[in-house]
């Protein structure tokens, strides 16, 4: 690089003439370039070098050829000032004052700046904008040894231009203020350049007459130029220094004068009074007058012109406005005048039903001067139709006439009375049937009155009477008390009686209630009944005015339960012929006992027993007796039972002794007395249930208490509950004698987390291959819950959840019953079935749809036992007809309420799919063939309006919705066919198909199935694509696109059946439709 000397670096040296292998070499010496300025391929010359190494003696130095070499530009940088600001003027150009070279320049060489444009960075309004040199180059005696690699930006100032503003304003009508409004504005002094002017207008503003009164040519000055603006987008470039004045006109404002005339009462003139107004301005001060104001006629009437004239206006600011006419037109009313009218009407009329009065006289009060007035068209009533004295009676309608009639009305009538008297009627009645009752008593059904006025609401009543209370048929009935009733009953009166009518008396149905009589056998079949009630009238009460005759048998004459067959019953008695019996013929059920047989005697002793946790067992009561008079206990029973407070792990059991004198043996369910056997145990008193032994004929009273002495208590919890059991004895002799319930308290003497044990496998739920769902199935009826110190599990739960692969669609529930001893629901309350009709509260529950775990709150009652039936009956249902098949692991926990928890019992769910049968809807109940020709048969589509439907919608996706896979559709004619007959298929614009008794099957051009015709061609099969072509909609286009026709010559009375079978692989459904001919 150029450094204002010659000196040049020597980079390598080499020799030419050099034996080989001898050590020599050039060495030292000064290069330098022949001048010192840029270039390239400039001579270098080495002087002063100089020989070395071992051999350097044996040679001599003849000369050193010179080089070249390249002396390059050195970089500098530049620097320039321009003016401090100018004012905006719409261009971006600077005015240069000075230029120089500020780095780089080496000793006393001579490099200046010259020339180059200066340009603000944009031509708006700023300050310190920046200012850019361009163009500029280096010049001197040493500028060519120099690269220029930048000029430095300065900066500037560019100033707001000054401009002024016009305007001008519009004319306008006085209004009483100075305000004027501006019609354009104007500005001077903006820039154009290039015939293109700046973007900036005036805006805002206000102006204002010198004064608000008329006057052409005045002056409108601006307002304050602090009201005034500049806008566009160069409007930042400007200063508004000043706005001009301008003129207009303010002209004069017409006055509007608005009369109001005053209404008055016809007086046969025309004159009448009026006010004015008008709509000058609210300060101004102006008046109106007028000389005259008169109705067009004297006549009354509403609306009328009135002619206000002689108007004129004057006051101090008149001068500003403009009065159009000395005339105003306005209306008012001229009302009639009234006149008072009396008149005379018939004093009495007989009561017609209306309220019509006659008038026989008129005269008018009041007639105005000469005026020619008269009445006529006189019509009167009654206030009400009814009859009355000094009636009030007003006056309806009347018609004034005369030449000035129209200006009058009547405004005062003279009251008049007069009265109403009743109408005489006469009257006759009917009598209802009724069913005998007992009493004489008759029901009018019925009245009718003659001469009464039509459309008056009057009838007969009265008391009714039969000639006697006995069934009967047109029996005399009479009526006492005779009076007219109903609304119009005061207008009338009725003549005479009332002649008598007749009616019927029916029998009564009675219907016995009867109970039959146990009895004790005596070898016959005869029966005995019990009357319990029936309803007959109470006055026919006791046997001798109605009983019963009857004959009764029972179906055998043994002990034992029978019907009682009753046949006959029939009535006696002095009111019999007034009944009648329902149902002579009936069935009971009664009982033959046997003889007498008195009851076992059972007796344990008082106070109680008490049992410590882990005993094997304890005698319940080493003094119970039984007695008895049966000579055995054969087909009887001993039976104890924990009647209160029974806990999971209660057993009852048989202690034994051996088979020595008056000792109880057991073995397997087998029971002794000194070596005999007695009975057999039937229940073994574990798990909740009694225990009980069937006794044969070898037992009596003597053997039984001694097995009853040998009962034992004991509880296998490994921490019982504390509540005292209370265990019952009960004997029953084989003779159907039943002992009291005796009982026997047991005191549970006592001082973990629960265990859950679920069952091993997997339980399976498989999907309906219909649409209907799958009924729910019991996950685990074998798990199990134990707790070592918990007996119940107060304030605990059951959380019943998905460990695994739970789904939306996955249902848990709670299997309800009213088995006793089993789960029973109601709403959210889960309930053991302690008896029929009654259930004893564990808990409630929440959740158990789709992934929401399945909680039951535990209360006091929840034993272990409990809790393990209620978690034998959790139930598992997929509510989907498409279920995700993965295994469900169901999790049951334990909360003991104690802070105690289980460990999960996990059971496995298989969830089996199944192919839901695809369905056809919309096909017609029957269908009707036209006849063609043979040589053009009719074509007739026969599911014009069929929908296929897949219900588990195999294959749905985004892509494919409701497409069908491994589906076949087959149509063919099952009945009535010949070889006339064809099935075939309607094709358009979409739906294609290549071939003709084969081929493929498309849809907008695309294949989604292929079908196949039988030789006949009346069995039309058809196979889709099992690639998602064949979707819900293609298939519905050409279901109603297969077509029937019959090219027979002879049409007779003609059926076909036509058969549709759907199928989705294995899963098949047929539809059957009928096909008649019509000629």
């Amino acid at each position: 690089t150029y450094d204002a000397g010659t000196t040049a670096t020597v980079d390598s040296r080499s020799l030419t003439g050099v034996e080989t292998g001898d050590d020599v070499s050039l060495t030292g010496g000064s290069a330098a370039f022949g001048t010192k300025t840029v270039g390239t391929g400039k001579t270098v010359t080495l002087t002063g070098a100089s020989l070395t190494g071992g051999d350097a003696t044996n040679y001599t130095l003849s000369s050193v050829d010179t080089t070249t070499a390249d002396i390059t530009a050195k970089n500098v940088t530049g620097a320039f000032t321009v003016d401090t600001s100018k004012t905006y003027d719409g261009t971006t150009a600077a005015n240069v004052l000075t230029r120089s070279i500020t780095t780089g320049v080496l000793g006393s060489d001579i490099v200046t700046l010259v020339a180059g444009t200066a340009t603000y960075d944009n031509r708006n309004v700023g300050v310190s904008k920046v200012v850019t040199l361009s163009g500029a180059s280096l010049g001197g005696a040493d500028g060519g040894n120099y690269q220029l690699t930048s000029v430095a930006d300065t900066s500037a100032a560019i100033t707001r231009k000054d401009i002024t503003g016009t305007f001008t304003a519009s004319n306008k009508t006085y209004d009483g203020t100075t305000t004027a409004t501006i019609a354009s504005r104007g500005l001077v002094g903006v820039v154009t350049i290039a015939s293109v002017t700046d973007d900036v207008a005036l805006a805002g503003g206000t102006a204002s007459f010198a004064n608000s009164n008329a006057a052409n040519g005045k002056t409108v000055s601006p307002g304050i130029l602090s009201g005034w603006s500049l806008t566009g987008s160069d409007a930042g470039n400007y200063t508004l220094t000043s706005v001009g004045t301008t003129t207009a006109d303010i002209t004069k404002r017409t006055l509007v004068v608005t009369a109001t005339a005053a209404n008055k009462t016809y007086d046969t003139t025309t004159g009448t009074t009026a006010s004015l107004s008008t709509d000058k301005l609210a300060l101004d001060v102006v008046t109106v007058t007028y000389t005259a104001a008169n109705f067009a006629d004297a006549n009354a009437g509403t609306g009328k012109t009135v002619n206000v004239t002689g108007v004129s206006m004057g006051g101090a600011s008149s001068g500003n406005y403009n009065l159009p006419s000395t005339t105003v037109t306005t209306t008012a009313n001229i009302t009639k005048y009234g006149l008072t009218l009396s008149y005379a009407v018939e004093t009495t009329k007989t009561y017609d039903g209306s309220k019509a009065a006659t008038v026989t006289g008129s005269n008018l009060i009041g007639i105005l001067g000469d005026d020619t007035v008269t009445v006529s068209g006189l019509a009167a009533e009654y206030n009400t139709k009814d009859v009355g004295t000094n009636k009030s009676v007003s006056l309806t309608s009347s018609t004034l006439e005369g030449a000035q009639g129209g200006n009058y009305e009547i405004t005062t009538v003279t009251p008049v009375t007069a009265n109403i008297t009743p109408k005489t009627v006469t009257a006759t009645f009917t009598a209802s049937n009724k069913t005998y009752d007992g009493g004489t008593s008759g029901t009018i059904s019925g009245s009718n009155i003659s001469g009464a006025v039509t459309g008056d609401t009057v009838s007969l009543t009265g008391t009714a009477t039969f000639n006697n209370k006995n069934v009967g048929a047109g029996k005399t009935v009479t009526l006492s008390s005779a009076s007219l009733t109903g609304a119009d009953a005061a207008n009338y009166t009725l003549s005479g009686s009332v002649p008598s009518t007749t009616a019927n008396i029916t029998v009564r149905t009675v219907t016995p209630v009867f109970t039959a009589d146990n009895k004790v056998v005596d070898g016959t079949t005869e029966a005995t009944l019990t009357w319990v009630s029936d309803d007959r009238v109470s006055g026919d009460a006791g046997t001798t005015k109605l009983n019963y005759t009857y004959t009764a048998t029972f179906a055998n004459a043994a002990v034992g339960t029978w019907t009682v067959t009753v046949t006959g019953i029939g009535l006696t008695g002095t009111e019999s012929a007034n009944y009648t019996i329902n149902d002579p013929n009936r069935s009971y059920t009664a009982t033959i006992l046997p003889e007498p047989n008195n009851p076992p005697d059972v007796t344990t002793t008082s106070g109680t027993t008490s049992y410590s946790k882990g005993q094997s067992g304890v005698i319940v009561d080493s003094g119970v007796t039984v007695s008895d008079d049966s000579a055995d206990f054969d087909t009887g029973y001993l039976q104890v039972t924990i009647i209160e407070n029974l806990s999971t792990g209660d057993v009852l059991a048989i202690s034994s002794q051996g088979t020595g004198t008056g000792q109880i043996s057991v073995t397997g369910s087998n029971v002794f007395y000194e070596g005999v056997q007695i009975g057999t145990i039937t229940q073994d008193g574990t798990n909740g249930d009694p225990l009980v032994v069937t006794l044969n004929a070898a037992s009596n009273a003597t053997n039984v208490q001694a097995l009853a002495r040998r009962i034992t208590f004991a509880n296998t919890e490994t921490l019982p509950a504390t509540d005292v059991r209370t265990i019952q004895f009960e004997v029953a002799d084989g003779d159907g004698g039943y002992s009291a319930g005796q009982t026997k308290d047991v005191i549970v003497l006592t001082s973990a987390p629960p265990v859950v044990t679920a069952s091993s496998g997997a339980v399976t739920y498989t999907e309906s291959t219909t649409a209907t769902l799958t009924p729910a199935i019991v996950i685990d009826s074998a798990i199990t819950v134990t707790d070592s110190d918990s007996a119940k599990f107060t304030n605990g739960s059951l959380t019943v959840s998905y460990a695994a692969n739970g789904t939306d669609d996955d249902r848990l529930t709670i299997r309800s019953t009213t088995t006793t001893g089993q789960i029973n629901v109601s709403g959210t309350d889960v309930r053991i079935t302690v008896s029929s009709g009654v259930y004893t509260l564990i808990g409630t529950f929440t959740g158990g749809t789709g992934t929401t775990p399945l909680v039951v709150t535990l209360n006091a009652n929840a034993t272990a036992a409990y809790t393990q039936v209620l978690m034998r009956n959790i139930m598992f249902q997929n509510v989907s007809n498409a279920p995700s098949i993965a295994q469900r692991s169901v999790s049951f926990v334990v909360h003991d309420g104690e802070g105690g928890v289980s460990t999960p019992g996990l059971k496995a769910v298989n969830v089996v799919g199944t192919n839901d049968k695809p369905v056809l809807s919309g096909l017609p109940a029957s269908l009707t063939y036209s006849q063609g020709s043979t040589a053009n048969p009719s074509v007739l589509a026969v599911a014009p309006s069929g929908i296929p439907t897949d219900p588990d919608g195999d294959g749905y996706s985004a892509a494919t919705p409701f497409a069908f896979f491994n589906a076949k559709l087959q149509v063919r004619v099952v009945s009535g066919s010949s070889a006339t007959e064809r099935m075939g298929i309607i094709t358009n614009t979409r739906l294609t198909i290549t071939g003709t008794t084969a081929g493929d099957i498309n849809y907008d051009g695309v294949k989604f199935g292929t079908y196949t015709t039988s030789t006949s061609g009346a069995n039309l099969q058809i196979t889709f694509l099992n690639d998602g072509s064949a979707t819900q909609s293609r298939i519905q286009e050409l279901l109603r696109n297969i077509s029937f026709r019959s090219s027979r010559t002879i049409y007779s009375p003609l059926a076909w059946q036509l058969r549709y079978t759907i199928g989705e692989g294995s899963a098949v459904t047929d539809y059957n439709v009928n096909l008649t001919v019509q000629s």
